[in-house]
């Protein structure tokens, strides 16, 4: 099967009121991310490319051969940690302790943003509109044009019942987070359909757990079709028969990787094809197996439908038709018929206004551009006469593109057809198309002339814009939703105009890294496609850096580093102002996503990972294209290069962990290879990626590491020693209670006893260095979603989530002595009104951590009284 990922947009170096936006070409690797088969042939400018990039980089992280990835079942880890009750000894572990159950109850993880991304880009510009996250689904309410559901990558179910106004999530405690599909039952409309998995393709697109049914509205949800839709799958598409709430049909394909999925489809991998429900999904028909990527409904009749089919699929079958409402399905005679290839994503439209009128989009699987686009005015007829619509004015030139394959804003071609490309008619005009691609366009069938109507290039006002890659398109009356990489917007003037912005109340980047300052005052994060955000202690988070965010470090609030991808580094030294390019002589291969460390008591020493250890003294002041000391090649043993790092106690202190399980220390300061010694010689710590690597704060000699992928038997991810001076050291698993990927891990630096334990599957906390762990997810505030990254400094405690934004952790005990109660009331308003940086403010007293001890603070504490507590 070919993967058929292709090359993303460039973003070019730009200077921009004071934000930088760049991504240089990354060096051939020395030692990289290894090619799956199934990619291997792809050209070496796809291989290059962000997606390939993003994809390759998740991918080794979880696939035990580079080839395939065992089914970790959300729906298991679910049922496991329930019947555990959330807390459980590790591997090897004592019984749970009271204190560790107690604790817990004063704690609480609570949103702290973005909501919304401030100042996000649009095209090549820093514009002042208002981001989120990806969207790949959207669902409008049959009989109320102002409800409507959104899917996000990895983020969920939310709801709007005020056209956008305010969204809140309705999933947080499903066992997949990832949606691709959503639908009202238009007879019954409290009964909705989700396809959970998304089929963008994209390195970031998480399979899926089943479906998820609520027939209350939203209030409540069941699971179903687990058995039928096994690891791996994502769903496309999800049509209800208007007359009948039980008959539905489905379109899955393939979600790529991460807690349940992978790209390679060995045997019985991945439910793909188009299915037919008639019992309100409890059980499924597999009608056709293909894989399915969207399904067209005549607005007369449910039992005729049009098909398209994608991921490498051959492009002469890629227009499918049925007649008798998905019991069967046959090819439809067209143009495609005649293609020699294959297609990754077909998108069909039906005019509602004339449903003969169909539009056809057939994508390229060898430049991730277009066959072509096709409309006919006789759909239905046994041999429908076709129209190919030039799409040249879109592109290049060549019309070999269109708008899915080239982005307007850059004039450069994009080859992304496979993983943006959305088509809707105007319900009153069969003559408008709108095509979503990078960016969208109308289209004019009268005047067979195109309008780039999402405003991302010049002479547009990119204020007026929105944000590239859409994913969703659907009508509300005479207002056009849309679902992109940044979020929802929408338009009742055809694209004419401003189009209004609907994230100022959605949580769901997609972070991969963050930071926090010395004080605690601000907080980076770097988010998939959408840059660099940083937080003053509001909700809202504005983009301060561009790319695909990665790697950040606080050496004070006015020095700090950021990062995009491929590690091409800048440096601030007046607060964010302006921004110095700072990769210059780094040495080796750069990870898609690389971290950055800096060592807490001598800011501007700074590590870096990749094929080598590149290190600096003196990040914020010395030359910046001269900065970095490696290690020269060779250093790993033939794997991919470093992923975890992480300084000790001192700067002299830092490791570095790969793919196959080698830990290198060094405890000279030193990076040649002699300065390194490999800690884990024997393979105590099993040969998987380390992803995270943690030092406690009071020992000279304790490291733990964390690893992904999965040991399909006793839980094996995370592992200890407590005196890594030992020659070999001796290793201890401390893993939480669940097979599950470990991708961060947090040590409190007051109490080293406390590790907390992002996963694929929501966080881990242990108050005894893992003896016990206790499951910290919905009924504590964390969604069911993936934490990347975990940052504990300034009595703060900030996980960043891959799909939910970030979340503090809240200990409402202020003075720790295991009950929430007056004392802890009386240090609330001890300093009450003081602000981060006067005399008198205490941290630990800003619950909601926005800077300021005030009434918010004191609200969220007396919550937690027991009942009839009155203090003086």
């Amino acid at each position: 099967m070919n993967l058929s990922l292709r090359i993303c947009r460039a973003y070019l170096f730009l200077g921009l009121s004071g934000t930088a936006i760049f991504a240089q070409r990354a060096p051939a690797p020395e030692i990289g991310p290894k090619v799956p088969s199934f990619l291997q042939g792809l050209s070496p400018k796809i291989l290059a490319g962000k997606p390939i990039q993003r994809f390759l980089t998740s991918w080794t992280l979880r696939s035990p051969d580079g080839e395939t990835i065992p089914d970790a079942r959300g729906a298991r880890l679910a049922t496991q940690i329930q019947q555990m009750g959330g807390v459980s000894p590790s591997r090897g572990g004592s019984a749970p302790t009271s204190a560790l159950t107690l604790s817990l109850n004063n704690m609480r993880w609570t949103n702290i943003g973005p909501q919304p991304v401030q100042n996000g880009q649009v095209g090549d510009t820093i514009s002042n509109r208002l981001m989120s996250g990806r969207i790949a689904a959207i669902a409008v309410h049959p009989h109320d044009p102002n409800r409507w559901l959104i899917g996000a990558a990895n983020g969920g179910v939310w709801e709007t019942r005020d056209a956008g106004g305010s969204f809140r999530p309705l999933t947080d405690a499903a066992p997949s987070q990832a949606v691709g599909a959503i639908a009202y039952a238009p007879s019954d409309p409290n009964i909705i359909y989700v396809g959970t998995g998304e089929a963008t393709f994209s390195g970031d697109s998480f399979g899926g757990e089943g479906i998820l049914k609520s027939t209350d509205g939203g209030l409540t949800w069941i699971q179903l079709g687990v058995s039928t839709f096994i690891k791996g799958t994502a769903f496309s598409e999800i049509r209800v028969d208007p007359s009948n709430p039980d008959r539905l049909v489905a379109a899955t394909s393939l979600g790529l990787f991460g807690r349940v999925g992978a790209a390679a489809r060995p045997q019985g991998f991945g439910a793909r094809g188009f299915w037919l429900s008639n019992d309100g999904g409890q059980n499924w028909i597999q009608t056709l197996a293909i894989d399915g990527i969207s399904i067209a409904v005549h607005p007369a009749g449910f039992s005729q439908m049009y098909g398209g089919e994608g991921f490498g699929s051959n492009a002469g079958n890629a227009v499918l038709r049925t007649t008798n409402g998905g019991i069967s399905w046959s090819v439809v005679p067209g143009p495609w018929n005649a293609l020699s290839g294959n297609t990754d994503r077909t998108v069909i439209a039906i005019a509602p206004s004339n449903p003969n009128r169909i539009y056809v989009a057939v994508s390229n699987s060898t430049t991730g551009g277009l066959f072509g686009l096709w409309t006919t005015s006789n759909g239905w007829d046994p041999t429908p006469s076709w129209t190919k619509i030039n799409v040249s004015p879109t592109d290049d030139g060549s019309g070999a593109y269109g708008p899915c394959g080239y982005d307007k804003a850059f004039s450069a071609v994009a080859s992304q057809c496979w993983y943006n490309l959305t088509l809707t008619v105007k319900p009153t005009d069969q003559t408008k198309l709108f095509f979503g691609g990078v960016t969208l366009y109308r289209y004019d069938m009268v005047s067979d002339s195109w309008t780039e109507v999402s405003q991302t290039a010049a002479p547009a006002d990119r204020n007026n814009g929105i944000h590239v890659d859409q994913h969703a398109a659907v009508w509300s009356g005479g207002r056009l939703i849309v679902g992109n990489d940044g979020g929802v917007w929408s338009t009742i003037t055809d694209g004419d105009g401003m189009w209004f912005e609907h994230n100022s109340s959605l949580s769901i980047s997609q972070y991969y890294e963050g930071s926090i300052s010395p004080d605690g005052s601000q907080v980076l994060a770097g988010a998939q496609d959408n840059g660099t955000h940083r937080r003053n202690g509001t909700q809202a988070w504005p983009l301060i850096f561009g790319g695909d965010g990665a790697g950040n470090i606080f050496g004070s609030t006015f020095d700090f580093g950021v990062s995009s991808q491929s590690h091409n580094i800048a440096r601030t030294t007046d607060g964010g102002q302006t921004f110095v390019g700072v990769k210059g002589n780094y040495g080796g291969a750069p990870p898609f996503i690389g971290k950055i460390r800096e060592c807490p008591s001598s800011p501007g020493t700074v590590i870096l990972n990749g094929s080598r250890i590149n290190k600096t003294t003196s990040f914020y002041t010395g030359q910046a294209n001269s900065l970095w000391t490696n290690n020269g090649s060779g250093i790993f043993n033939g794997s991919v290069g470093g992923i975890g790092i992480a300084f000790g106690n001192n700067c002299n202190t830092f490791a570095m962990g790969s793919i196959d399980g080698q830990i290198l220390l060094s405890t000279n300061g030193g990076v040649t290879k002699a300065d390194l010694r490999d800690i884990n010689p024997n393979g105590q710590v099993p040969p998987r990626p380390v992803s995270t690597i943690v030092f406690p704060s009071k020992s000279n000699t304790k490291i733990c590491v964390g690893l992904t992928g999965f040991s399909g038997n006793l839980p094996a991810n995370i592992y200890c020693t407590s005196d890594f001076t030992q020659s070999p050291p001796s290793w201890t698993n401390v893993s939480v209670p669940v097979d599950v990927s470990v991708v961060s891990l947090a040590i409190d630096p007051d109490n080293n006893n406390i590790m907390y334990a992002g996963t694929d599957f929501a966080m881990w906390y242990t108050n005894d260095s893992g003896s016990t762990w206790a499951f910290m997810g919905p009924t504590m505030g964390m969604p069911n979603t993936a934490v990347y990254d975990i940052v504990a400094r300034a009595g703060r405690v900030i996980a960043f989530t891959h799909g939910r934004g970030a979340f503090m952790l809240v200990n409402f005990d202020l003075n720790k002595d295991g009950a929430v109660d007056c004392t802890d009331v009386n240090i609330v308003r001890g300093a009450f009104g003081k602000r981060v940086g006067e005399p008198g403010y205490v941290a630990i007293a800003d619950l909601n951590g926005d800077n300021v001890v005030n009434l918010r603070d004191l609200s969220m504490l007396t919550q937690m009284l027991s009942a009839r507590t009155y203090c003086q």
